[in-house]
């Protein structure tokens, strides 16, 4: 493997494990005719996996299971190389290589085609992806939105909004300016209260010509009272947008078109 030549000092060798998403539960390393085995009762993305790496001509891995049943699924194994394979229990205390190891196929599983199954992570994926898809809303009085995505109530959404954080950050920083294009009687309501109406769930956009055109060129015939409303959230407040996190690519180019920021309100009413 070359994770460990990638890390240049002991320093950056464990920022490359403090950034991983992975998660060792427990371990256990046989010992036996054919070589070693290694056990892994690893928690990634939110589920749990056990993970089974074969050392002896070569180095083998595979993903043996997933989910509530790894814990059982991992003592029948073990139980199965004792009373089988007349393997024994070498050690249960990884050692820094064996923590690089894991972390480097968990990392890389997309790539090493470990086959990784997260049935929490794919319903959250479907459910969000049904809802966005159906993404409605009225720019009456500049309100565009709904009060109702289940998917924020989902087991997988902390999950996913950890991840998703982390990667607005990375890419735009601790606040985020987005734009709104509004027109009608709410406008007066606006300068007059300094604040937006705004529903639960709303849709704003990065670029700031679009949210001009959307509020000049989609108002009725004969309205003549538009503005642009210009608004800085942090990444939490932000659902989904054109930023990609893998396995929800298929979502996020959706929004790229209109630069669209789907942002969570929990009032009615946001400053401005």
């Amino acid at each position: 493997m070359g994770y460990i030549e990638k890390s240049k000092s002991l320093m950056s060798f464990k920022q490359f494990l403090l950034e991983s998403k992975t998660k060792v539960n427990s371990y256990v390393k046989l010992a036996g005719p054919g070589g070693s085995v290694e056990l892994f009762n690893v928690e990634y993305d939110g589920t749990s996996h056990l993970i089974e790496v074969i050392s002896g001509s070569g180095l083998s891995y595979q993903a043996v299971s997933s989910g509530k049943t790894v814990p059982s699924d991992m003592k029948g194994l073990i139980k199965k190389y004792e009373d089988v394979d007349r393997y024994k229990i070498e050690t249960t205390k990884m050692d820094p290589k064996t923590r690089g190891l894991i972390t480097y196929i968990m990392d890389h599983s997309h790539e090493l085609n470990l086959g990784l199954e997260n049935p929490l992570k794919n319903d959250f994926i479907k459910i969000l992806t049904r809802e966005i898809s159906h993404w409605t809303g009225s720019y009456s009085k500049g309100s565009q939105g709904i009060d109702k995505i289940t998917a924020v109530r989902h087991p997988y959404y902390k999950t996913y909004r950890k991840d998703y954080d982390q990667a607005l950050k990375k890419e735009k920083g601790s606040t985020i300016t987005l734009y709104r294009g509004v027109y009608g009687d709410i406008v007066d309501e606006i300068e007059e209260k300094k604040s937006l109406p705004i529903h639960k769930f709303s849709s704003w956009t990065g670029d700031r010509e679009h949210a001009r055109n959307v509020a000049k060129y989609d108002k009725p015939k004969g309205e003549k009272k538009y503005t642009v409303i210009t608004k800085k959230f942090k990444p939490s407040e932000i659902l989904i947008s054109p930023i990609q996190i893998e396995d929800f690519e298929h979502i996020t180019d959706g929004l790229k078109r209109e630069d669209e920021y789907i942002v969570i309100s929990k009032t009615k009413r946001i400053k401005i």
